[in-house]
């Protein structure tokens, strides 16, 4: 499933190491939260990683095991897994730029922010919005959302859950109660030989209630454009406070 092209970034690059450490001009609280901006770009980047490639692998797999086979249940519940710790971590996003007012209201984050590609700058305020706005304020705002922001009021406000056995029940009396669908489970004799397929089942009916169109594509979607955001602020920032350069010999 994996090989080391997919592992290969482009040539390596520095910076000054003083870029993340506070001064007079970039206070602890801009520095701390673009750093922690980087982290989660990597976490969303790792985990973008594995769910395209285990849906590709599950693609693959369709002309040589039927759709209620194991080996499908399985990769399918593990790309559910993926794609809801993606969510969780756009939930962080955004309680990351609830706790962060003093950065948002700082003079240089703002000439950041100007700086930044007008697609990326637009998204990112969507997603500062989305964070920062109450469970109903879209509902009492007279502009349509874009179907970027859409998404974002969604995971927002109704797909952070995961675990909440509310939730989690209403999805799987949606996969079971009217349909002709039975819970499957394997019980091997160790955890690799063993899985609660209808829990899986449960957590996407759930999550597709809430997105109703293509789950899979709209949470795509979603990561690329944060992401594409986050690379955007990020690179602005470290430009902003030290210019890029190769590395030489010695350093790489």
């Amino acid at each position: 499933m994996f090989d080391e092209s997919l592992f290969i970034s482009k040539k390596f690059e520095t910076f000054d190491k003083t870029v993340f450490m506070p001064d007079n001009n970039f206070n602890k609280e801009i520095c701390g939260f673009v750093l922690a901006l980087s982290v989660i770009w990597n976490d969303i980047k790792n985990l973008d990683l594995f769910i395209e490639n285990l849906n590709n692998f599950q693609l693959s797999l369709k002309e040589k095991y039927d759709v209620y086979s194991s080996i499908r249940g399985e990769i399918s519940g593990i790309t559910y897994s993926f794609l809801m710790k993606s969510v969780s971590t756009i939930n962080e996003l955004f309680y990351l730029i609830r706790k962060s007012n003093k950065v948002l209201k700082n003079e240089n984050y703002k000439k950041i922010i100007k700086q930044m590609r007008n697609q990326n700058r637009t998204h990112w305020l969507e997603i500062v919005d989305i964070a920062r706005m109450n469970a109903n304020d879209h509902k009492n705002n007279d502009t349509a959302p874009s179907e970027f922001k859409n998404i974002l009021i969604l995971i927002r406000n109704n797909v952070g859950f995961h675990y909440s056995s509310k939730e989690l029940l209403g999805g799987y009396i949606l996969e079971y109660n009217e349909s002709n669908k039975i819970p499957y489970i394997s019980r091997g004799n160790s955890m690799k030989e063993s899985r609660f397929y209808y829990a899986d089942a449960s957590v996407q009916a759930y999550y597709e209630s809430k997105i109703k169109s293509d789950l899979y594509s709209q949470l795509n979607l979603i990561r690329k454009e944060v992401n594409n955001s986050i690379m955007n602020l990020v690179t602005q920032f470290i430009n902003l406070r030290a210019p890029f350069r190769e590395c030489n010999k010695k350093e790489c």
